[in-house]
């Protein structure tokens, strides 16, 4: 007499296997949307430490007597900003008006042009449409800030992450210290 062993052989069954992709499907979307969101927040938090770190070039290249075009920018240095561009200056204050004018910022004579990045913009400076900071002075106050006609010992620059509004807030003032806030208001 003979007798067969009939051996068992152990496997998920299908509805086993499409339970856990569907699992892992669900895990993966959760962490594409996580990291999608947190490279929005980078690019708006690296934007701004390079708007700040501008600032400070700006002012060392004031105090360590950079030369424009050959010549010492008697004015100081400063930055340039428009919230209708994304774009903003280091322009050399020539002519020591305490603004931008055109022809102070020629790059192949110093000056530079920075952008914000991809898809941040100014959303808003809190004195006006333009805000000219210029390094000038190594005692009190050591920088003017100027908004078209009006001068102040304080400014706030907002910059918006274009897809989702997101906005982080620079603030300024004329001792030349900048304090990153969630917001000018």
């Amino acid at each position: 007499m003979k007798i067969f062993l009939r051996n068992k052989i152990k496997a998920f069954t299908l509805i086993e296997l499409m339970v856990t992709v569907a699992i892992i499907g669900v895990v993966i979307s959760m962490s594409l949307a996580g990291y999608s969101g947190a490279e929005k927040k980078s690019n708006l938090d690296g934007g701004m430490r390079i708007l700040s770190a501008n600032f400070n070039l700006a002012r060392s290249n004031f105090l360590s007597g950079l030369r424009y075009g050959g010549a010492i920018a008697s004015g100081g240095w400063g930055i340039h900003l428009d919230v209708s561009s994304s774009t903003y200056l280091m322009f050399a204050d020539m002519n020591s008006n305490g603004v931008y004018d055109s022809g102070e910022a020629i790059v192949n004579s110093g000056a530079q042009a920075f952008s914000l990045g991809n898809g941040l913009h100014f959303s808003q400076i809190n004195l006006g449409n333009t805000l000219d900071v210029v390094f000038h002075g190594t005692s009190t106050p050591l920088a003017s800030i100027v908004s078209g006609v009006n001068s102040s010992s304080t400014a706030c620059v907002e910059i918006a992450e274009s897809s989702t509004n997101r906005v982080d807030g620079l603030k300024i003032n004329a001792f030349g210290f900048f304090e990153t806030v969630n917001s000018c208001q």
